[in-house]
């Protein structure tokens, strides 16, 4: 495997505010990475409702999807898209999750690592070349 891939990711949690129910966060941030974009959260952004015109911020039409797989990172683009510009898909290196209690928290961020992890080792093995092939053709 390619040691030259990595990935540095930065989680934190919060609890409940007092006298708050359902409101367990979750901030998840990749910090550093070598040998691959660090933007691996696929979010998909929601179409701009008729009704609400005056909407300045994507925030209510923003929803995270998945991590991103190795193929991916060439095919959806990192930056979002206009306001004006929905269905479509962007990637970034930060999110905010709010969970109804820990134990959803908790299974979502394991989720989470395992597919990060994944997703690093997927980035390191398509960078090795096992085989070559070289074919000719002629008119």
């Amino acid at each position: 495997m390619n040691p030259e891939v990595s990935l540095t990711v930065k989680y934190g949690s919060s609890g409940p505010a007092y006298g708050s129910v359902y409101a367990y966060g979750l901030t998840v941030e990749v910090t550093n990475t070598i040998g691959m974009s660090g933007k691996i959260f696929v979010i998909y952004r929601s179409p701009k409702s008729a009704t609400d015109p005056e909407l300045k911020s994507a925030d209510t039409l923003d929803e995270f999807n998945h991590v991103a797989t190795p193929a991916e990172l060439h095919s959806i683009p990192e930056d979002a898209p206009d306001l004006e510009q929905t269905g479509a898909a962007y990637r970034t290196n930060y999110w905010e999750f709010s969970f109804r209690n820990p134990s959803e928290l908790a299974d979502s961020l394991q989720l989470l690592k395992n597919d990060i992890k994944s997703l690093v080792r997927g980035v390191a093995h398509e960078s090795e070349i096992v085989e070559y092939q070289e074919e000719t053709y002629n008119g």
